[in-house]
């Protein structure tokens, strides 16, 4: 369609069995019967360019879709939206540049987690409060490749313009950098656009 015609890096929709929902950067956020019925749209007209376009898929979480809306100059946020209606739930600044990876969810004891990828920080929200939970140093290169999951560990990685992967155990609170919650790193053979 012309909306992914429009860049090069596209976000893959995002459907709960009812309704699909699709990002298109600057244009917006749609939601879709399975019929292509339009049911809402949420227009964000002063999100800038992201370069080589937008590759953030939405994210759903109860009666929640959640978008990272991250651009250059410093001027992201990460929003979730009601799933029927497309009401703005919450809304959160992240003090990052442009990234094209997608949050991902992780359990985490009692709680659940969205973890977030950028260079300048790793970040962890409440996916109901759009609240910071915790942080850690970012990855310093392009945040490309959707984090991986495994229980509580997360592994986010970039490949350029250096190469790193980092594991972090989820559940932390402030910021968790140099302390034990880092379980490893690896700097060889990580993939720039692909996700593990």
């Amino acid at each position: 369609d012309r909306h992914r015609k429009s860049s090069y890096a596209a976000s893959t929709p995002a459907t709960d069995g009812k309704m699909v929902y699709a990002f298109f950067g600057s244009e917006g956020l749609y939601a879709y019967d399975f019929k292509g019925k339009l049911l809402w749209k949420q227009q964000f007209s002063k999100l800038g360019t992201a370069s080589v376009g937008y590759g953030v898929s939405p994210i759903l979480y109860g009666n929640l879709v959640i978008m990272q809306c991250d651009e250059s100059g410093m001027k992201s946020f990460i929003a979730a939206f009601d799933k029927k209606t497309g009401k703005e739930v919450w809304r959160t600044p992240r003090k990052v540049d442009v990234t094209w990876s997608t949050p991902v969810l992780v359990q985490a004891g009692k709680r659940t987690e969205l973890i977030a990828s950028a260079a300048e920080a790793i970040i962890s929200y409440d996916p109901l409060t759009g609240k910071e939970l915790w942080r850690h140093k970012g990855l310093e290169s392009n945040a490309v490749p959707t984090p991986v999951v495994s229980n509580d560990l997360v592994v986010v990685t970039s490949g350029y313009p250096t190469k790193i992967a980092l594991a972090l155990r989820a559940g932390g609170s402030g910021d968790i950098t140099g302390t034990a919650r880092l379980v490893w790193t690896y700097n060889k053979g990580t993939a720039y656009v692909p996700s593990p």
